[in-house]
């Protein structure tokens, strides 16, 4: 884990605690042996963190590896506790949590089917949920890199999904069970991938399906850390979704550009100018000297804008009083 209490007080774990003899409990208040111990700097370990001296069985931070911990040091609200299941009646801990609302889980190992739909059901009903999961697995590096190299994932430029791929074959491309989510899915192939650049080695697997085939894009781990924390509504929406607000934001804007054309259509001619009458009682000039003449109706109208509709009966009259 990446935090422990402190005198009661959150605290996270870094090499400026080491040495410092400082009582570290865990975090879950139901944990049978909650006293724990930092681990900073001993045998290779890059991440600092908290590790319970005896385990008795406690769920936090259990199963742990370096890939876990790595990923959660880039974000600040870790290890949150989210509640307990309604369903289940199990506590549940999320591993980061960006922006106000989207949980996001590192899944190392493997994970049934039952669990997953469990935590997808909870934390979408907190807000949203993302995958990140270690596809870092040969098998898995082997079947996305043969689906890339034989054209079942192509460039795919769409003004709604820019940068985006188009998979024909997501079952056979990605890793078994993760392949159509209801939520979305960011798998990280490892260290030393290159699939789209230099240092792009992450897929974000957009949730649901565009006539059958799956959308993804291609992330370096620098870029999506960037994009969780500043826009995690990126990874909150499906396809559908997306879809459905590019259309409505375009509809709008069609509306809007309606509006203003009637607008302009409909607007006074002029509405500011201030009119002079001549020896014409049809006839009177503006201050730029423009001509307005009399209609039937008995409004002014410019000589150059179009006339009101005016009954073929009076048209020989209006012709009459109109001339100059």
């Amino acid at each position: 884990m990446l935090t422990a209490i402190m005198g009661g007080e959150v605290l996270r774990a870094g090499v400026n605690l080491k040495g410092k003899d400082f009582v570290y409990r865990c975090r879950d208040p139901q944990c049978p042996s909650p006293e724990m111990i930092l681990v900073a700097g001993e045998r290779g370990i890059r991440v600092p963190h908290f590790r319970h001296r005896a385990n008795m069985g406690c769920k936090c931070g259990a199963g742990e590896t370096e890939w876990h911990l790595e990923w959660k040091s880039h974000f600040d609200r870790i290890e949150v506790d989210m509640g307990i299941d309604p369903v289940t009646g199990e506590r549940n801990r999320a591993d980061a949590v960006a922006g106000e609302n989207l949980v996001i889980e590192f899944q190392h190992s493997p994970i049934s089917l039952e669990e997953q739909t469990n935590r997808e059901r909870f934390y979408t009903s907190k807000g949203g949920l993302v995958w990140v999961v270690d596809a870092s697995k040969k098998r898995s590096v082997a079947r996305f890199e043969h689906a890339y190299s034989e054209r079942a994932i192509v460039p795919w430029d769409h003004p709604i999904f820019p940068r985006c791929h188009l998979s024909a074959w997501p079952d056979e491309a990605f890793p078994d069970g993760w392949s159509n989510r209801p939520v979305g899915v960011i798998f990280d192939y490892g260290e030393g991938r290159n699939f789209y650049g230099e240092g792009v080695n992450l897929v974000f697997l957009f949730p649901g399906r565009r006539e059958e085939k799956a959308i993804c894009r291609f992330l370096s781990k620098d870029e999506c850390v960037g994009m969780l924390i500043e826009n995690p509504s990126y990874f909150m929406k499906s396809v559908f979704e997306i879809e459905n607000e590019a259309q409505e934001r375009a509809e709008a804007y069609e509306e809007e550009l309606k509006a203003k054309r009637s607008a302009q259509n409909n607007q006074v001619y002029r509405t500011a100018v201030m009119l002079h009458p001549t020896d014409n009682p049809n006839v009177q000039v503006d201050q730029f000297g423009c001509y307005w003449l009399k209609a039937p109706n008995g409004k002014y109208y410019p000589a150059g804008k179009r006339l009101p509709y005016v009954p073929p009966f009076q048209r020989r009259f209006a012709r009459r009083k109109f001339r100059l």
